[in-house]
Formats: C-alpha cells, structure tokens, sequence
C-alpha cells in the first residue's frame, strides 16, 4: 500500500525507511459512522491510522450511555497501546465521523516497534499525547461547567474535521454525559451570540476565536502538551532513525 505523503501524522512523521517497514501489511479500510472498531475487554487485533473521519474512545457504566474520552483523527492512531502491551482493550472506539483509514494486524504493529527505534519512540509520543488528552478530559468533566466542556469538544472536532460539524445534538450530548436538552440550551445560547449555527443534524462553527474564548483552559493545555512531546521528540528521532539499522533485533521482536 502506498504510504508516502498520507496525512495521518504518525505514518507522515515515520521515515520512508520505516513507511517500508509498515507498508507490507497495511490494509485500507473504510470508516462508518457508528462502527464500533473494538470494545472494551476485546482483544485488539489491529491498529488504526485514520486519514480522514473522526473516531471518539469512549467508557460506560451501570448501564449508562457510554461518554467520550479522547478523540483521535488522523492526527493519532488507534489501538497502539493495547497492542503493544497485548493487553485487552480499556474503552470502546467508536466511529464518530465517517472517513478512511489503514489497519496494520497488532502483530506486526509489535514487530515494527521491535525492529525500528525510531518507531518505538514515535509510538511511544503518541501514547503519550493520548493519555494526556484523557487525563485533561477528567480534570475538565470534575472542574468545569457544561458551556465551556461543550465548546472544548466542538474545537477538538474542528481541529480535526473542519468548520461543518456532521453530529446531533444527542451525539454530542452522550459524548459530554449530559442530557440532549443541555446541550439544545448551550447551543441555543451560542448560537445567539454569533458563535456557532446549529442545524438538524450538524453544527457550523461560525466564529472559532469566540468559541475559544467560551472555552475552558483545557482544550490549550492539552494543545500545548502535545506540541511539547513532540517537539522534544522530534530532537531524538533522527537519532533514533540512524541507530536504527544497527540495533540489535530482541528475541520479543519474532512474530508471535
């Protein structure tokens, strides 16, 4: 499969030494809306590196609709750190937007990690990231007010899929845990101050700078973290890329 120039950012980062690596066997996939690519306690048989859509992890309890924890977009990958750990899954993936996307069996996600440092450690900033976001998401869910949470999910969507956001209200409110009419009264309320236009089954961010300002420290906080990591990764990458080639391959590397 062709990997050079794709837009998700791990395999965009990955050098073309290791694009050769993954290439071999990654398969494309097509993302639904409401596709459920792993639940909670699954084994996870494949990694995900979406291209375009939008993917939220999600938990639920006592019977509850599940509420949103992280969301990844082509910016991340999905499925990496239970793979790699060949631990059950935590959360449920969902497909929250439809797009595309290309899986890699965990096996050989492993593999790769074995043989190339470089990939490791791109790996390894990226499972960072993420449990980063979901960290900030519980912080945020116990400190702050409905209206700004609401407004931190609506730029975390419109960082990933542009100004048109193709969700219900419902959806939005699941993902929030709060009821639909909370979110109708939230957006009712931005949407008088110019902030967004909501229509059936979407979401147009009209102003993004006021959305922002409606919003709660935590949609910069988990934006500037994930800038850190990876500007200070990117400082041992090509290292970790030159050493590469010369490391030794470990026994845990073999195919299992």
């Amino acid at each position: 499969m062709q990997i050079s120039g794709d837009p998700n950012r791990f395999l965009s980062l990955a050098s073309t030494i290791d694009q050769e690596l993954l290439r071999p066997s990654m398969m494309a996939i097509e993302m639904h809306a409401g596709q459920c690519l792993y639940a909670s306690g699954d084994e996870v048989r494949k990694v995900f590196f979406p291209h375009s859509g939008l993917v939220v992890m999600t938990m639920s309890i006592h019977n509850r609709p599940a509420a949103g924890i992280v969301l990844i977009g082509n910016d991340g990958v999905i499925g990496g750190l239970s793979a790699t750990a060949c631990a059950p899954a935590n959360c449920n993936a969902e497909v929250l937007i439809s797009g595309r996307a290309t899986w890699i069996p965990a096996v050989e996600y492993r593999f790769a990690l074995a043989q190339s440092a470089a990939i490791s450690n791109l790996a390894a900033r990226f499972d960072n990231a993420l449990m980063a976001q979901a960290q900030q998401t519980a912080l945020c869910n116990a400190t702050h007010h409905v209206q700004a949470r609401f407004c931190r999910w609506l730029l975390e969507i419109y960082d990933r899929t542009g100004s048109t956001i193709p969700l219900k209200q419902a959806t939005l409110g699941r993902m929030l845990g709060v009821r639909r009419t909370t979110v109708t009264m939230v957006s009712v309320r931005l949407e008088k101050d110019g902030v967004l236009r909501s229509r059936r089954g979407s979401i147009e961010i009209m102003k993004r700078d006021d959305l922002e300002r409606h919003c709660c420290e935590c949609y910069q906080r988990a934006k500037s973290f994930a800038k850190t990591v990876f500007v200070a990764g990117d400082k041992d990458q090509s290292l970790a890329t030159a050493n590469a080639a010369a490391a030794p391959v470990p026994t845990s590397a073999v195919r299992q």
